[in-house]
């Protein structure tokens, strides 16, 4: 709100302008029909693009992902008599001023792997710092952009990896990989062996938390532990758990890997990682209450249970009924330790 709560129109425009900065940036079929037009009024207008990129439609996906902008100002009038009028309409070109001014760009904790492989594999943004964008321009980068014609970093991945053992690094060779590349490119591609290698060295430019063929640490993927795990602050008699801060969490679609108010000057290049922990969790010890029970204890009818407890609320917690024909309050202790046993973990 403005001043004497008056509505703050500015701050209401910029607003309506970021939801179409997010709608635009979605994907797959939850992207409306409009932005695909308006991919192409983008693409159009890119000043100081190269010539040898200018008939190359991969190099200008989008934006957001690689390393071109389209025009937002007005093109300066030709002549005098010719009227000043922009090549992108005025509400995309807001739109972008819009994306700029707020911070919006591709800025994800944790990617997953199949939304890492839809990145376009030429002019990356996620190129590593020290590394110029690939715009595969080299002889056998063309050969890779017009013969196999890879768009994203998956295609890329796809001639770089499994190559088998028995490959061999010379146009010549007839292992699987190769023998595949020249059947898929109809025998255009004359030199298998240095796409491969050209296809490589893309994927080295990439950044680690964004390439496709990086797996992430292990501990990133491991469940919250109950210090990890609070209740929630609005009911103190409430029994439902919420973990306060999720570091688990995965984007799973382009679409969520995007933020706004970021650092413009920051970049964020190495996998995400797990804060350390205060106290090694692997070295604490665990209690376990068991007991076990029998009705018409000594008789022919005996039947023996066991009980398992941690705490209040915990899902390891159990009462089994004790197998075979040995039944009494004995065996329902021991069933109860060997079950404990075999079912907790060690560390």
């Amino acid at each position: 709100m403005g001043g004497k709560k008056v509505l703050d129109i500015h701050a209401r425009n910029d607003a309506i302008q970021l939801t179409w900065v997010q709608a635009y940036l979605k994907t797959g079929e939850d992207r409306p029909t409009w932005a695909y037009i308006a991919d192409e009024i983008f693409r159009s207008d890119v000043p100081g693009e190269p010539t040898s990129l200018m008939e190359i439609p991969s190099a200008r996906e989008n934006q957001f992902l690689q390393t071109w902008h389209s025009r937002i100002n007005r093109k300066k009038p030709t002549a005098p008599d010719n009227p000043e009028t922009p090549s992108i309409p005025n509400d995309l070109r807001e739109m972008i001023k819009i994306a700029k001014k707020y911070g919006v760009k591709l800025e994800a904790i944790h990617p997953a792997p199949e939304v890492r492989a839809e990145l376009p594999a030429i002019r990356s943004i996620q190129t590593k710092p020290l590394e110029k964008p690939d715009t595969l321009s080299d002889k056998f980068g063309k050969c890779i952009r017009n013969t196999h014609k890879v768009r994203t970093l998956q295609d890329v991945s796809d001639i770089a990896t499994d190559v088998p053992n028995n490959h061999k690094r010379n146009k010549k060779c007839k292992c699987d990989r190769c023998a595949k590349i020249r059947r898929d490119t109809n025998g255009a591609c004359k030199h298998p062996n240095k796409c491969i290698e050209r296809a490589a060295n893309l994927l080295e430019t990439v950044n680690d938390k964004w390439n496709p063929n990086i797996l992430h640490p292990p501990s990133f993927f491991t469940d919250p532990k109950p210090d990890e795990v609070g209740t929630n602050p609005e009911d103190e008699e409430s029994d439902e758990k919420r973990i306060t801060l999720d570091p688990f969490n995965i984007e799973t679609t382009l679409g969520a890997c995007y933020r706004v108010f970021t650092d413009p000057n920051a970049t964020h290049t190495e996998t995400t990682l797990r804060a350390p922990r205060t106290t090694d969790v692997r070295n604490q010890p665990t209690i376990i209450y068991t007991d076990g029970s029998c009705m018409n204890n000594g008789q022919a009818s005996a039947q023996a249970g066991s009980g398992i407890w941690y705490k209040d609320g915990d899902p390891r917690n159990a009462s089994l009924k004790v197998p075979g024909p040995d039944q009494s309050n004995q065996t329902g202790e021991l069933y109860a330790i060997l079950h404990t046993l075999r079912t907790t973990p060690t560390d």
